[in-house]
């Protein structure tokens, strides 16, 4: 689309002429540029961003003959005038599960999680690490990347912990005394200080505790519901998608790893009796708690055996206390409680830092940080460079910014990215009617003949050769030169043919006109003399 406009400035009498062309560039997705080709009487240069051309949604940038406008991220157009729209859920901006924040001005920004960055999430961060063979996390441990390629996070499946997923949950303890087995099982003791359930048919775990037809059984076609006992690992079968198969611990075997390969220790606790036939459990005073990293640890007393029933919820590990009837859970980080059984908001927890540049969403057991653009990292503390993606162009330098970078152009080219050639030729350089052409931080000007000079500027001196005969003045012009032969006694472009003194006859009386320079000679007939033979004897 082409707009025209034209003004008469009366107050100054001048006459203003504006001729808006408007394009869209190729530089960002958001960036619109408005080109005016504007002229004013009296030569004073426009503020083309005087009037907020764009509507306080984006960043004017006022040129020598036009503005740009750099959009926010919910507006586009020439002058920013297009909502794109806000953090409408049916409509989310942001990519990648990233969440969306309005601020005060309706500007949106995209608060990313800890694998993903972008203005929109949209570019995903970049790790070789966790692809590396073997892979860093292990017993079954998910790696997530950070940032750098030697980032990363491992994600250890239940009763797992380390930096890599290395440390083993500790051994099983049960206890007959307290008749542990659960769905029918028989706890079997063979007095050697060992023993092991007996499960039903169709059930399983160190307590009969996990039915293998719905837990574990036919149908289990994912690891996502992490069908093997007993802390086995879940290896989807690279023939089949609808396959898995479980690796077990040692001293563990079957299909779930629910059964016992060689009997576990035993600890010879004994039952406090209640009363009625009720289970007890006394609560000491107050519960500990902790941040994210930390465990928590809560004491406890039960009727059934200590930590035979495994009273300890979410993965917290019990430890059996004086004499097998007490027994105290040690929380995994998140959880707190006698028995672990509540989740820690750690949003609330008023830790600094917990997110740095991003949004804290509290998880069951955890937490997640919704990154403001330029960070990411479980924190969103890593500073994401952009400049890594190497954004600039034509040996610009590229320097790292919070959510943005600045090119330093080199001579002879402008724009965000540095991908604009600087047209030198704009200001008209070149004198003389000469033809410019522009190049790369600089410009050359075609001269019309007759001028030379970086600009055209010198007029060549056509009389330097000599050009004028026989005492001809010579005057220099453009490309040209002219000759002066008066007072010379010859004619001509050059002063190179002698004038004919004879032409007018100035011989009498049939005397011979000779030709000679500014002059002529009268050769008289007997009788006569003078100059022009005029006079008797």
């Amino acid at each position: 689309m082409h707009l025209k406009t034209f003004s008469l400035n009366t107050c100054f009498l001048s006459i203003l002429a504006v001729i808006s062309e408007s394009f869209q560039t190729d530089l960002t997705p958001n960036t619109w540029v408005k080109r005016d080709v504007t002229t004013q009487g009296n030569g004073n240069k426009i503020d083309h961003c005087l009037t907020d051309p764009c509507l306080g949604h984006g960043t004017c940038i006022n040129r020598s003959d036009r503005y740009q406008c750099i959009c926010s991220p919910r507006y586009s157009g020439n002058n920013c005038e297009k909502d794109n729209g806000g953090c409408d859920p049916a409509r989310n901006p942001c990519q990648n599960n990233g969440r969306c924040e309005l601020d005060e001005s309706g500007n949106y920004a995209c608060y990313c999680d800890s694998l993903h960055t972008g203005i929109h999430c949209e570019t995903p961060v970049s790790n070789r690490i966790c692809d590396s063979v073997p892979p860093p996390c292990l017993s079954g441990g998910t790696c997530h990347p950070l940032l750098s390629e030697q980032l990363y996070e491992c994600i250890c499946l239940p009763g797992y912990r380390g930096r890599h997923c290395e440390v083993s949950p500790s051994d099983v303890i049960i206890d007959c005394t307290a008749n542990p087995c659960l769905n029918g099982g028989i706890c079997v003791n063979d007095g050697s200080g060992t023993s092991v359930c007996n499960c039903s048919e169709g059930f399983g775990g160190d307590l009969c505790q996990v039915d293998l037809l719905t837990s574990s059984g036919p149908g289990v076609t994912s690891c996502s519901v992490n069908p093997c006992l007993n802390n086995g690992t879940c290896i989807p079968d690279a023939a089949s998608e609808k396959q898995v198969s479980c690796h077990c611990m040692k001293g563990y075997e079957g299909n779930h790893c629910e059964l016992a390969s060689s009997p576990v220790n035993l600890s010879n606790t004994t039952a406090m009796d209640c009363g009625d036939g009720e289970d007890c459990f006394t609560v000491p005073p107050p519960n500990q708690t902790s941040t994210r990293g930390a465990a928590t640890t809560n004491s406890l007393m039960s009727n059934i055996g200590g930590c035979a029933a495994r009273p300890c919820r979410n993965n917290g590990t019990c430890a059996t206390l004086q004499g097998g009837s007490n027994f105290s859970c040690t929380c995994q980080p998140g959880y707190t409680g006698t028995l672990c059984e509540e989740d820690i908001n750690e949003c609330e927890t008023g830790a600094k830092d917990v997110c740095n540049y991003g949004i804290c969403v509290n998880t069951n057991g955890s937490y997640q940080c919704f990154c403001r653009p330029g960070f990411a990292g479980d924190h969103c503390d890593v500073d994401f460079d952009e400049c890594l993606s190497y954004p600039c162009f034509n040996g610009a330098t590229c320097q790292n910014k919070i959510n943005g970078f600045t090119c330093v152009c080199a001579p002879g080219y402008t724009g965000k990215e540095c991908s604009i050639n600087i047209n030198e030729c704009e200001s008209s350089p070149c004198l003389h009617g000469a033809t410019c052409i522009d190049e790369v931080a600089t410009f050359s000007c075609v001269c019309p003949k007759g001028l030379t000079g970086r600009l055209c500027e010198t007029n060549i001196d056509d009389c330097e050769s000599g050009p004028c005969l026989n005492g001809g003045i010579c005057k220099d012009l453009l490309n040209n030169y002219s000759c002066n032969c008066q007072n010379t006694g010859y004619s001509g472009l050059h002063c190179e043919l002698n004038i004919d003194d004879c032409a007018p006859n100035p011989c009498k009386n049939g005397a011979h006109c000779v030709d000679k320079v500014k002059d002529f000679q009268c050769e008289c007939y007997p009788g006569y003399t003078g100059k022009t033979c005029a006079d008797d004897i």
